[in-house]
């Protein structure tokens, strides 16, 4: 009912499909309609190749310890107040509101 008190009106329109539906035997029928027979299709080898494994030659430890020696100065081979000077103009410091490191 609603709120007048009458009833709804029945339901209309619409209705059950009458078709019918396709079978298993009539579905292996569409799909082998769609394949080809035997030796009506030339089929493509697989192609050859691929990837490669790293053939370089990795770095020993010791080869390590000789690289990273030759990238950090040695005693006295750098100046500390330039070097202090650019990180005070790093985007970093700049970013934080800071002139410089904190412990200077």
């Amino acid at each position: 009912s609603n709120p007048r008190g009458n009833p709804p009106p029945p339901p209309s329109g619409g209705r059950f499909g009458d078709s019918k539906p396709k079978t298993e035997l009539d579905w292996v029928v569409l799909r082998s309609k769609n394949l080809p027979g035997p030796g009506e299709y030339n089929p493509k080898a697989p192609k050859q190749g691929g990837g490669r494994f790293n053939l370089s030659n990795a770095k020993s430890d010791i080869d390590w310890i000789v690289y990273r020696a030759a990238q950090v100065p040695g005693p006295g081979q750098y100046d500390a107040a330039s070097s202090l000077d650019k990180l005070v103009k790093t985007p970093a410091c700049r970013l934080l509101g800071r002139t410089g490191p904190r412990n200077l």
